[in-house]
């Protein structure tokens, strides 16, 4: 049974899902072009006090955040087109996790804020902007699993072609048994 038919009440599963695909590559690449471009930016200011050990962790995990972004996607895209629902499991995955990470990171960012004094007003700002990008992460989230139910389901009602070397039309000879022989 499907969660979702429709992805947002109007487009058909499939086309959302490609949809979110795409978008999600696009901002996947800008993050990386922005990512190697920031880094080598950064790592030719002799000024920074950022030391280079710390700005080189921090660069490459972003730069490797983006490429798995790069590869979930363009599974997620290829498995909608072919309907291969093992290629939607990654994006599943990552992006679960992803959820709930936004959701505690927010909600420890913004608890945080709360009680400092100076910053009450944006513990607010950060739980608020943390919990609804995790609420629509959520919803495209469950449109993908929707979408490979469906593929499921599909797969588990159409028949199974069996490889032969005898044509279906193939007509088999009577069967006979011993005594017709004598």
């Amino acid at each position: 049974m499907t969660l979702l038919m429709k992805c947002c009440h109007c487009f058909e599963l499939r086309a959302g899902i490609l949809f979110i695909g795409w978008l999600d590559l696009v901002c996947a690449i800008i993050q990386y072009i922005f990512s190697i471009s920031f880094f080598f930016y950064m790592s030719h200011q002799s000024d920074s006090k950022v030391p280079n050990r710390e700005l080189a962790i921090h660069m490459g995990s972003l730069i490797f955040v983006s490429i798995v972004a790069i590869l979930i996607n363009l599974a997620l895209i290829y498995g909608t087109y072919k309907s291969v629902k093992s290629l939607l499991i990654p994006w599943l995955l990552i992006v679960g996790l992803f959820i709930l990470l936004t959701v505690a990171v927010a909600l420890y960012l913004g608890i945080k804020l709360l009680y400092t004094d100076k910053m009450i007003e944006y513990g607010g700002l950060i739980i608020l902007f943390g919990l609804s990008i995790a609420g629509v992460n959520l919803y495209c989230w469950l449109c993908v699993l929707s979408l490979y139910q469906k593929i499921k389901n599909e797969k588990r009602s159409k028949p199974e072609k069996r490889l032969s070397c005898v044509p279906d039309n193939f007509i088999s000879p009577p069967k006979y048994n011993d005594e017709d022989e004598l």
